[in-house]
């Protein structure tokens, strides 16, 4: 919950933009904890500078180990005792003067949407086919089951790269290339589920009472059947994200400027002796993340699991 609450209040955690470039001369790979003076100029460019005082007709500002005057016609503000501000950047900026902090909150947004829709669209898929599977029996159950043998035989990232590609790296095309991709085995696992509950007796005594298989299946089966099916979607959302990182890493996920974990950690890629904190910060958001949807995995086994209360 906490993550999500991260997620939905971005706009108000973020103190920046995401996209915003607070000067990509002397503010890029600024280490975490800086504090700059910032100026914003007429065209909307900003300045960061390690000091600012007044000058003749203008502002003089230090950046760089080196002094500049800033006319005043050139500032966005010209009242010249608050054309400029302080700006403090949390986690450091990555190599276009991008504040971290900002584009890991707001890349939460983007990494959890895609990591909780594809897995709605993996279950809703799953469930379909591995319930018809197993309902309908006979040919129709060896022709989708062999269909699922034959998709899950590629590799998934190999396919993901490839559909990917063919249809282009956008957002939407990210969620449905990973959903359409990991439904194969939630169908094997809701199949064996709904065949272990056919001969229950609450399930022979709704088909003795003569109701439609569709209500036998939605009403008595499904809901019992879902219990370790959700204990492994929450395993599986930890998953996606990994997977989506990994695709926007290689440039066919999430593109830039729109913050992702995955090009966030691209970003720094080049400068991890340098500038360790662009690349490590999304990267310890990746874990945390994974770790907390494998122990709410643990924790809806142990709530959902009907034996729990039985004692020996």
């Amino acid at each position: 919950m906490a993550l999500i609450g991260v997620a939905l209040l971005a706009p108000l955690l973020a103190p920046f933009p995401p996209e915003e470039q607070y000067d990509p001369v002397a503010g890029r790979y600024l280490p975490p904890l800086s504090s700059r003076t910032a100026i914003q100029l007429r065209s909307g460019a900003w300045l960061l500078a390690e000091s600012v005082g007044p000058a003749d007709g203008g502002l003089a500002i230090e950046r760089q180990g080196q002094t500049e005057i800033i006319p005043a016609a050139d500032l966005a503000n010209p009242d010249l005792e608050t054309a400029s501000v302080q700006k403090f950047f949390l986690l450091g900026t990555d190599k276009y003067g991008r504040d971290l902090w900002s584009r890991i909150v707001f890349g939460a947004r983007i990494s959890l949407t895609i990591g909780l829709l594809a897995t709605a669209i993996a279950l809703v898929l799953g469930t379909v086919v591995g319930g018809l599977a197993a309902m309908a029996g006979g040919w129709i159950d060896i022709l989708l089951m062999r269909l699922v043998d034959a998709l899950l035989m590629f590799p998934r990232l190999f396919l993901i790269l490839a559909l990917a590609a063919i249809i282009g790296p956008r957002l939407w095309v990210v969620i449905l290339v990973l959903g359409l991709t990991g439904w194969m085995s939630v169908s094997r696992l809701i199949r064996a589920e709904i065949l272990s509950l056919r001969d229950v007796d609450y399930v022979l005594a709704a088909r003795s009472l003569g109701l439609h298989p569709v209500l036998v299946f939605t009403r008595h089966m499904l809901p019992a059947a879902l219990s370790p099916v959700l204990v492994d979607m929450s395993l599986r959302v930890g998953a996606v994200i990994l997977i989506e990182a990994a695709l926007s890493f290689l440039g066919q996920g999430v593109q830039p400027p729109t913050p992702s974990w995955g090009n966030v950690i691209a970003d720094g890629a080049d400068s991890l002796g340098s500038a360790w904190w662009v690349a490590t910060f999304p990267g310890l958001a990746i874990c945390l993340t994974v770790m907390a949807f494998n122990l709410l995995a643990d924790g809806l086994r142990d709530r959902l699991d009907p034996h729990r209360f039985e004692t020996r």
